[in-house]
């Protein structure tokens, strides 16, 4: 078991003030895009239950959930924060065993968690569990967070590691961010940080031809780190540059088919698993740039279509499939779920791609309630049986980018049939020139390069490790109802003396 280098009991991000615990606290409503019926949501439910024993029972007295087979990267944060994180989507409530089992064994290696796959499955799990009522579970959010971060490269992506900030060289990083993100004209970077990708010239990257065969970032890891990044601004860490320039990178390496590949790589083929990337990428590049979107983007359209292709039709009958647990990608299936239910959308090509996963999960669900096989790397009976409650239960990671997003929901299958894609893609695109389409990064970007220039010592962290700005709507709301929950204790208070 991995052991922490520091105390558990010091906060690894100690300088980022309580006040990032009000930003930001919607309640959580899941919403199903498409509802089961009566006979078909009992058998779901009791598939759920049987995934959730399973779960349960296989998971070790330190709290971890073991990888099958010994030898490779066992991840083992991120795979225990998966598991957990799908028990709470399943029902299981927070105190339960399970959960607190898998925080503490989490806690204990924080210092130690430099895996991409790691920290985004944390940091959605941390959200999950509660860290934005939580201030030190919000502290662990911020530093995995801020490991991403540096973590990325220069193509927009994530290879699977990154640098193991944490703390004076995290308050220093994060004090840089912020300084970047407000004053980049006036901001100095810090000879150690110079190196970093968010530090530099987000134009200059823009320019940038492909990563080549010797390439170390892919698409998979990229779509967990800008998964949990999403996330991770509602903890005061400033993101707008690092998911800018990786939904930059998505824009830029569409194939021409609409598919899109594991590598940075554009060419003529792709995955149905790293296309859903590719989507969740798009949407990426709508919603940080606030952007008010036309109803109809030619690279989504064109992405939706290529995985209509390949959906296979549930059959006409309604029958259940044969069992065949070697032909169950258990990643596809939950990478479709996670595009269904992002974009609201019930169908996909004119597909019921809920009815086509749900009567493949029933058919091959385990004697113990687990699925086995799984058709993709890294595949075990734990991570499959997570990926398939988590697209049962119709889990979105990120609801709140779902409002952000640009189609018609009503006529997306219309759009598709109607889109007449260029023959050559977006070759303006991959050529590392301006992209002219709607929510891409034009010739006047949202946000201006970083300075070049350089100090000789770190920005020192500010105080109170982040400042409030008074103007923003969400912190003047925020002070509102305060104020208001001041008022009406002082009224409960007079009420009571008389």
């Amino acid at each position: 078991m991995l052991t922490s280098q520091r105390s558990s009991s010091r906060s690894p991000l100690a300088f980022l003030a309580v006040w990032t615990l009000f930003l930001a606290m919607p309640g959580r409503v899941p919403a199903q895009v498409r509802a089961p019926s009566p006979e078909e949501k009992a058998k779901i439910d009791q598939a759920v239950l049987r995934g959730v024993a399973y779960l349960k029972a296989v998971q070790t007295p330190q709290g971890v959930w073991l990888p099958a087979m010994e030898g490779g990267e066992p991840f083992l944060v991120g795979r225990t924060s998966l598991a957990a994180l799908t028990l709470l989507e399943c029902g299981v409530p927070p105190q339960d065993a399970s959960i607190q089992k898998a925080l503490a064994f989490i806690k204990q290696n924080w210092a130690n968690v430099q895996k991409t796959y790691d920290l985004s499955v944390a940091i959605l799990f941390l959200d999950r569990l509660g860290a934005r009522r939580d201030k030190q579970l919000a502290q662990l959010v911020q530093v995995f967070a801020l490991r991403l971060i540096a973590g990325q490269t220069m193509y927009g992506g994530w290879s699977y590691d990154c640098p193991p900030l944490a703390g004076n060289v995290a308050q220093a990083f994060f004090a840089t961010l912020q300084n970047l993100e407000k004053n980049p004209a006036a901001t100095r970077i810090p000879p150690a940080f110079a190196d970093y990708t968010v530090m530099k010239n987000l134009q200059q990257l823009m320019t940038l031809k492909n990563e080549g065969e010797t390439g170390t970032t892919d698409n998979s890891n990229t779509q967990f780190a800008i998964m949990a990044l999403w996330v991770a601004q509602n903890y005061a860490i400033p993101l707008k540059r690092t998911l800018y320039l990786a939904g930059y990178r998505f824009r830029k390496t569409q194939n021409k088919n609409g598919s899109w590949s594991y590598e940075y790589i554009p060419g003529d083929f792709g995955s149905e698993t790293m296309t859903c990337a590719g989507l969740l990428g798009l949407a990426i590049s709508y919603g940080i740039t606030q952007q008010k979107a036309p109803q109809k983007d030619q690279q989504i359209l064109r992405a939706l279509e290529y995985l209509g292709k390949n959906l296979e039709k549930p059959s006409p009958d309604g029958g259940v499939p044969t069992q065949d647990h070697a032909q169950v990608n258990y990643y596809l299936l939950w990478s479709v779920e996670r595009v269904g239910v992002l974009f609201e959308l019930a169908t996909i090509g004119g597909k019921d791609w809920y009815a086509w996963g749900v009567k493949q999960l029933l058919a091959n669900q385990g004697d113990k309630g687990q699925w086995i096989n799984g058709q993709y790397p890294g595949a075990d009976p734990i991570v499959n049986t997570c990926f398939a409650l988590l697209f049962l239960k119709q889990v979105n990671l990120v609801a709140d980018l779902t409002e952000k997003l640009p189609l018609n929901i009503k006529r997306v299958d219309v759009d598709i049939k109607a889109n007449d894609p260029p023959p050559n893609g977006t070759p303006s695109a991959r050529d590392g020139g301006t992209i002219k389409d709607a929510g891409a990064i034009n010739e006047s970007p949202v946000l201006p390069p970083a300075s070049q220039t350089t100090s000789s010592s770190p920005t020192p962290a500010a105080k109170t490790g982040f400042q409030l700005d008074w103007s923003d709507k969400r912190v003047m709301g925020i002070g509102a109802g305060l104020a208001g929950l001041l008022i009406l204790g002082i009224l409960a208070m007079t009420l009571k003396r008389r």
